[in-house]
């Protein structure tokens, strides 16, 4: 079903546009949000609960070697001594915290599948608003919000691959390879992302141009303009939601750097 929604030509697109909503229509866009939630979930994994140690901590965000509270794990510690000659950036230590973790996943799949869903549901208020009031009663695009979610499973793959950064890094500090395979896992899956809903932008686009010729503009400025205003709007939230939370989280759990 994804493959017949990413490879669907302009009559397919026609086709898909005058489908109403429907059971089967919502539950795919439950489970692509469902896959996408526990990608942003996998993603927030790897963000929280590892600490990075610099060859300087004076230079380090936290000041600190080991971090503060319970449950961390020295996962990976360069060989000692260190070299004289070695750049203060590099890193040298590892910790992670598998609560912190696991928390950092709740949280990231939880608010990510709340907004995703409220986000889609403003994208299709919008759209019925972008028609003109003849064509409203149509319902014209509702099966096709739907089914354009499709995307997610595009975008969740490359959010899955976040999980490796993480594993990398333990084998450069180990000197098992060079940090530099790290930075390019996270380039790439950062890039992926932006491609993907590049290309969920571009189809909606596309499923725009195929409204009636009297409230076509209409659609297709929405398309083009309030989808992306509304993807970094939710984008935004999403992020500031995980930064705000995730301090009394860390309190809470007593994982605090």
């Amino acid at each position: 079903m994804n493959r017949w929604v990413w490879l669907a030509s302009a009559e397919r697109l026609k086709h898909i546009a005058l489908m109403r909503s429907s059971a089967a229509s919502r539950r795919f866009m439950l489970l692509s949000i469902t896959v996408l939630s526990i990608g942003l979930g996998v993603f927030q994994f790897s963000k929280m609960g590892w600490h990075r140690v610099t060859n300087t901590p004076a230079i380090e965000n936290t000041g600190s070697v080991k971090p503060a509270g319970g449950g961390w794990w020295h996962i990976a510690k360069a060989p000692r001594p260190l070299p004289e000659n070695l750049a203060p950036e590099v890193y040298v230590d590892f910790w992670w915290n598998p609560i912190h973790s696991t928390a950092g996943f709740i949280l990231g799949a939880a608010l990510g599948g709340l907004l995703a869903l409220f986000a889609l549901r403003l994208i299709r208020a919008g759209i019925t608003k972008a028609h003109v009031q003849a064509l409203r009663c149509e319902l014209r695009l509702t099966a096709a919000t739907h089914y354009s979610t499709a995307w997610c499973s595009a975008v969740s793959f490359t959010l899955f691959l976040a999980i490796l950064e993480p594993a990398f890094l333990v084998g450069a500090i180990n000197s098992w390879w060079n940090l530099t395979i790290a930075n390019t896992v996270a380039y790439f899956s950062t890039a992926s992302v932006v491609l993907g809903c590049a290309m969920w932008w571009f189809w909606l686009i596309r499923l725009g141009t195929t409204a009636p010729a009297r409230t076509r503009t209409r659609v297709v400025l929405f398309m083009s303009i309030g989808i992306p205003i509304i993807g970094c709007f939710f984008a935004f939230a999403w992020r500031y939601s995980i930064e705000e939370i995730s301090g009394p989280v860390a309190r809470l759990l007593g994982v605090q750097f």
